[in-house]
C-alpha cells in the first residue's frame, strides 16, 4: 500500500507487469497477472491515485517474462502516466 501512496495522483495511465519467476516450471501468463492486476486497479483507485479504473483512465497494460529470481520470485510493476 506504501507503493501506492508514493505515487502521484494521475489521470491515464499505462500498466506494465514484469514476471521475475522462481524456476523454469512453465506458467500461464494471465494467471499469474491477473489478480495481481485488478487488485492494483482497485488500490489505485481506493487510494485517490486514479480517478477510475476504466479505459479511459488505464489505457494500456503489458506483462511479459522477466528473469529466474529463485530467492525473490515476483512481479515488478510499472505505472506510466501518459
Amino acid at each position: 500500500m506504501d507503493d501506492v501512496l508514493d505515487l502521484p495522483v494521475m489521470d491515464k495511465v499505462e500498466i506494465e507487469m514484469i514476471i521475475h519467476y522462481e524456476n523454469k516450471r512453465l506458467f500461464d501468463i494471465d494467471n499469474v497477472t491477473s489478480v495481481v492486476c485488478k487488485f492494483t486497479q482497485d488500490a489505485l483507485v481506493e487510494l485517490g491515485r486514479l480517478p477510475d479504473d476504466n479505459f479511459n483512465h488505464i489505457v494500456k497494460i503489458t506483462s511479459w517474462v522477466g528473469e529466474i529470481s529463485k530467492n525473490n520470485a515476483h512481479i515488478e510493476m510499472r505505472i506510466k502516466e501518459i
